[in-house]
């Protein structure tokens, strides 16, 4: 049972962006090889879990983000080994 501020019954999505495996060095590999393992485990569905959408213009998407006000985005360039940074509007 879910629970958000004692209450039962409101639903709650995590939205997934990037995976680590337990005993798998998977930090050193690209974003895109981290994201193809990520598709992989197919995560989706009835749990309350969805993979954060992907962009191919992210400068685009990145003025749009900052145009609008929108807070908590994360961009990761796909040979990125580490994790990427907030999305720095300002």
């Amino acid at each position: 049972m879910r629970m958000l501020h004692g209450r039962a019954g409101i639903a709650v999505t995590l939205f997934v962006f990037d995976v680590l495996v337990e005993g798998l060095a998977v930090t050193s590999q690209p974003y895109s090889e981290r994201r193809a393992l990520l598709e992989e485990l197919d995560v989706e569905g009835p749990r309350g879990l969805r993979l954060v959408a992907t962009f191919e213009d992210g400068e685009a998407l990145f003025a749009a983000v900052c145009d609008r006000g929108l807070e908590g985005s994360r961009r990761k360039a796909r040979a990125a080994t580490r994790t990427g940074r907030g999305s720095g509007c300002g």
